[in-house]
């Protein structure tokens, strides 16, 4: 593998924000317990060449969501304070961290010292728009060398606005960070959710495809439990 791909292999890894998920939908949403009214985005990612679908869930509640793939250590998505929970079933602790404490851990990993030959990732915002899921959108694009990414953001009226930079600041930053240093600041400030994104990755005789749409946002039942963190649980002071 040249050195070109991996880095371009690590910059999918480095600016995708949610993984995909081989959890049914049906087996995360099942009544049990107390139910309450949730938002829940359902998201259906698919690779080629493995031609592989598989479907996830954001549940959005009243001030908090959660992506019901984190399963064992997951993170609980604070709207009212601006901030994330990072919850250890495991280990039965909890800890909160501010959107402002992970965007600077994130500004410090794009400050780090990287090899001057290395290439750069670029961002731009292209201006067009499509209807997606009834909401304008409009075109970002990635791009490294091969490598593009394109994602469509919408501002749909059941997602919140900051769930997005919240889900992406909290995602551990990558020893590659100051490649994607970028996109990754656009990212952060961006509004709205990416309703559609397609990534793409030529190599040898065939192309690395990701496609990662949101098909569905509704509302439903769903466990109480879901956007809870257990009592029990111990509080960690921050990092």
């Amino acid at each position: 593998m040249s050195w070109r791909f991996a880095h371009l292999a690590s910059l999918i890894a480095i600016l995708s924000c949610n993984k995909p998920s081989t959890q049914p939908l049906k087996r995360l949403v099942t009544p049990g317990g107390p139910q309450v009214q949730a938002t829940v985005v359902t998201i259906r990612t698919t690779l080629q060449p493995e031609n592989k679908t598989t479907t996830s869930t954001i549940v959005i509640g009243d001030d908090a969501a959660r992506a019901t793939e984190e399963i064992g250590t997951w993170r609980l998505f604070d709207f009212k304070q601006s901030r994330v929970a990072f919850v250890d079933d495991f280990a039965k602790t909890y800890r909160y961290e501010s959107l402002q404490s992970l965007v600077q851990r994130r500004d410090a990993a794009n400050s780090a010292e990287l090899n001057e030959k290395l290439p750069r990732a670029e961002y731009s915002v292209t201006g067009a728009q499509r209807p997606v899921l009834g909401v304008p959108a409009t075109q970002s694009l990635v791009k490294l060398g091969a490598y593009q990414r394109e994602l469509w953001f919408g501002t749909h009226p059941l997602i919140p606005e900051q769930l997005f930079a919240l889900m992406h600041a909290s995602e551990t930053p990558s020893v590659d960070a100051p490649i994607a240093k970028k996109p990754d600041e656009a990212l952060l400030a961006a509004r709205g959710f990416p309703l559609l994104d397609h990534a793409e990755l030529p190599y040898a005789q065939t192309k690395i495809v990701v496609d990662r749409d949101v098909v569905e946002v509704g509302r439903r039942n769903v466990a109480e439990s879901l956007l809870q963190i257990p009592e029990s649980y111990k509080q960690l002071r921050p990092r």
